[in-house]
């Protein structure tokens, strides 16, 4: 599989069901009608397969945890990857961009740990 699809697959064992988003470019996990993630595959920066965008506040909130550990954790992430990220100018979300299968087990790691804390 390749990394968008891993990540989806992943990602929708600890967010929920993706739902494609109308522009076709990636799929949104959602909680109740709240917003958590988002997970790119166009209109991404040069080298990615994929990136992930966070609703922070949202995100946060289902994780137990304050939006600023929340923009932390995104910060060191995208430090852990590397990679550059597109971000999109209206919501500004912040992004990990992921090139390679080790991004998203980087990903992954991290928001199981997070969301995990919390049970």
């Amino acid at each position: 599989m390749g990394v968008f699809s891993d990540a989806q697959e992943q990602l929708s064992e600890l967010l929920g069901a993706a739902q494609p988003l109308d522009s076709r470019n990636g799929v949104r996990f959602r909680s109740g009608s709240k917003g958590l993630a988002t997970l790119y595959s166009r209109n991404i920066a040069s080298g990615n397969l994929a990136e992930l965008a966070f609703e922070v506040a949202n995100f946060a909130a289902k994780a137990g945890q304050s939006a600023a550990s929340i923009t932390s954790l995104v910060e060191r992430l995208r430090l852990e990857t590397g990679q550059l990220v597109s971000i999109d100018p209206q919501h500004k979300w912040p992004r990990v961009g992921l090139s390679k299968k080790e991004h998203v087990d980087i990903v992954i790691s991290a928001i199981s740990s997070i969301l995990h804390k919390q049970e």
